[in-house]
């Protein structure tokens, strides 16, 4: 593929191709820099012919001076260029675009300057109007992308590299028609514009987010746009029609809700002729009041709805290739067939093909009925909560475009499709790859799952102000961490305690922002909870040989003698202490039980927490398998609860959202058969649940990043 960008000289391309090589969205590609005016013949022919000719040649056409009279052969090269080089530029572009755009596509070409540019220089510099050349040169196929880097006639003259006396480029004169010439012909074909008046930075990510749109648009097939009379579906459609163009994606706007095939041969035929006026707002209200008193038959609804599945279908299967967008779909029926008093609407909720993205353009109803006065301001007040609840059941992007301008709704949205889905993230962190599109949502989605320190510190080529504050707090955690594990081993030393660290040591370099837990053997469990008394921690048995110690300024220290949940033990002292290993953190050799024991831990406490599972505890289990969990426990139901947690969490991969939660079934099933009580089954509701609406989890530290 070929992105071009084009402008006045002095535009800022250069450093904008500069900027955006090493963008993320480049990562791995196959990709080429191309210059201004760098043509294979140009330069076959300077090495035949020499420098002489065509130093001549530019100091006639830059500065005027009459080169060619008396010299019969530079007279010969100035009526060949004129003839020849037009040509020459464009057969260089044909081949680069048959290379790049025709037989290796994946390949990319960063090009300074395109075809269209020259149609420019063939007027203000060269002096040449050929129609021919013209109209060739504009009628030459887009590239995949087109950027025009536009700066105003006064930063053009500002930026002149070439304001050398006598030539022409030092005339303030000639860069106004310049910039003029550039605006009106890109400003005409509608090419995607960046500020190249702004810093260099800004224009980089303009262009980033432009070239990670398009490669998420050019991988959808359906995107439909639903809401109110009024909301302003038809403008976004338009917008986003518009813009796709400009991206040089193809697509087709499609509208068939109420809107039937007859209607449309009708209409097409010219038998049927639609003007707004006040006549036809009078007679539309006259039967929106009586469909309201008399409503629609199921009949009705079902003809309806097939008749629009019959338009989909089609639609679908002539469009092999672009995009469709639809202006209102199947989920506008969910509201207005409600309204119209037909029942049984999630039987065609069921029947609803899915699109790749949704939107419901949100507005109050009495906003949109003032606008679109055509219906009755009581379908508005409850199509506007009735639109609510369709989008949350159906999966639908909500948009409120209340006091927004149809510039902001249009990028509100763009930013809604370059945003990086949960799955993507995770296939980052998995793959330590760095990701161009970083918002705050993304951030908390790493610090919900516990790897937003690792991400930021051992993934991210270029921190920004979220990562250094992450990596600020991040730090601040580990020193008090490291602070409380240099206080426990030196006082297990003096006292001649064995402790092994438990679930605290981080398999990837991540934060410890909780407490710390760690395993005594039975013996020396009370001694432990005096010596930590003796150094200033308040320590209390929260449960049988299982304790919580606190002290100000210090990280809490859970110690225990075996992994148990409400007293029932599912690994035992002798096989924990079995299974173990040394480890140097800063400088201090510390013991922590292997990984499989923390892994363990991680799968049963989904269970008899009952918890989630984070994408920091699947990191963990990946590298570690089934049969090796097995083997550290005893107990037959264990075993087996293990083997299920194990498939349903980790076996499953890491393309779908974390944190992960059972089924209510699932979890249900396994809470009678266990006959655990109450108060975790209600745990249970309330945990799954916080989460699903509001985003928080309950175990969730604060870290302090807001």
């Amino acid at each position: 593929m070929i992105i071009a960008f084009s402008g006045v000289s002095g535009a800022g391309k250069t450093s904008i191709i500069n900027g955006i090589i090493r963008a993320e969205v480049f990562a791995g590609r196959d990709l080429k820099v191309k210059g201004e005016d760098q043509f294979f013949l140009v330069g076959l022919a300077k090495k035949i012919l020499g420098e002489r000719m065509f130093t001549t040649y530019k100091r006639e056409k830059f500065y005027g001076e009459k080169q060619t009279e008396g010299n019969l052969g530079a007279a010969v090269f100035r009526f060949a260029a004129g003839l020849i080089y037009p040509l020459v530029v464009y057969l260089d572009y044909c081949g680069d675009y048959l290379y790049y755009e025709v037989v290796y596509p994946k390949k990319i070409l960063l090009k300074d300057r395109y075809i269209y540019d020259y149609l420019v220089t063939m007027k203000e510099v060269i002096g040449m109007n050929s129609w021919l050349y013209h109209w060739l040169y504009r009628m030459f196929p887009r590239p995949s992308l087109h950027f025009y880097v536009r700066v105003g006639v006064k930063t053009a003259i500002m930026r002149n590299k070439n304001k050398i006396k006598g030539m022409i480029t030092q005339s303030d004169e000639f860069h106004q028609r310049v910039v003029l010439s550039y605006d009106d012909f890109f400003h005409k074909e509608k090419f995607l514009v960046i500020d190249g008046g702004a810093k260099v930075g800004g224009a980089v990510e303009q262009v980033a987010k432009h070239i990670l749109v398009r490669a998420k648009i050019m991988k959808m097939k359906t995107v439909a746009v639903c809401g109110l009379d009024g909301s302003g579906k038809s403008t976004l459609v338009e917008s986003l029609a518009e813009y796709c163009k400009k991206l040089n994606v193809s697509c087709r706007v499609v509208h068939f809700y109420h809107d039937n095939l007859l209607f449309k041969l009708l209409k097409k035929v010219g038998i049927v002729k639609i003007q707004w006026n006040e006549a036809t707002r009078v007679k539309s209200i006259a039967a929106a009041k009586i469909n309201r008193e008399k409503g629609k038959s199921l009949m009705w609804a079902i003809v309806t709805f097939l008749d629009s599945y019959v338009q989909y279908l089609v639609m679908i299967i002539t469009r092999r290739r672009g995009l469709i967008i639809f202006d209102r779909y199947f989920y506008d029926y969910l509201v207005s067939f409600p309204y119209l008093g037909i029942g049984g609407v999630k039987w065609f909720g069921r029947l609803i093909p899915k699109v790749d993205r949704g939107y419901l353009l949100a507005i109050h109803g009495e906003k949109a009925f003032a606008r679109k006065p055509e219906n009755l301001l009581v379908f508005f007040e409850e199509g506007e909560k009735k639109y609510l609840e369709v989008a949350k059941e159906y999966g639908l992007e909500i948009i409120d475009v209340s006091g927004k301008s149809r510039k902001s709704v249009l990028y509100e949205v763009i930013n809604k499709l370059v945003k990086v889905g949960d799955s993507e993230i995770n296939r980052a962190v998995v793959n330590r790859k760095d990701v161009a599109v970083k918002d705050k949502d993304f951030y908390m989605y790493l610090l919900r799952n516990s790897v937003a320190y690792y991400f930021a510190t051992q993934i991210s080529k270029k921190g920004n102000s979220w990562e250094k504050e992450i990596a600020r707090v991040g730090q601040e955690y580990n020193k008090k961490y490291l602070k409380t594990l240099r206080l426990i081993e030196s006082s297990c030393r003096e006292e001649k305690i064995d402790f092994l660290l438990f679930k605290t040591y981080k398999y990837v370099p991540e934060v410890v922002d909780g407490d710390i837990d760690m395993i005594v053997r039975r013996k020396d469990f009370d001694r432990l909870m005096t010596v930590l008394t003796k150094v200033g921690f308040d320590c209390r048995e929260t449960e049988p040989r299982k304790g919580l110690c606190l002290r100000k300024g210090f990280c809490p220290i859970e110690p225990r003698v075996a992994i148990s949940f409400y007293g029932e033990e599912v690994v035992g002292e002798k096989v924990i202490w079995e299974r173990t290993e040394w480890i140097t953190y800063k400088e201090m050799k510390v013991r922590k039980v292997v990984r499989e024991i923390d892994s363990l831990y991680f799968l049963l406490n989904v269970l008899y927490g009952p918890n989630y599972f984070k994408l920091y505890a699947w990191l963990v289990l990946s590298e570690v398998d089934l049969e090796s969990l097995m083997s550290c426990v005893s107990s037959t139901k264990v075993r087996r609860e293990v083997a299920f947690l194990y498939d349903k969490l980790v076996d499953s991969g890491f393309e779908q959202p974390f944190p992960r939660f059972l089924s209510n079934l699932e979890y249900l099933r396994w809470w009678l058969k266990k006959q655990q009580g109450l108060k975790q089954l209600l745990f249970f509701v309330y945990m799954k649940y916080r989460y699903k609406l509001s985003k928080k989890l309950v175990f969730q530290h604060g870290w302090g990043v807001k």
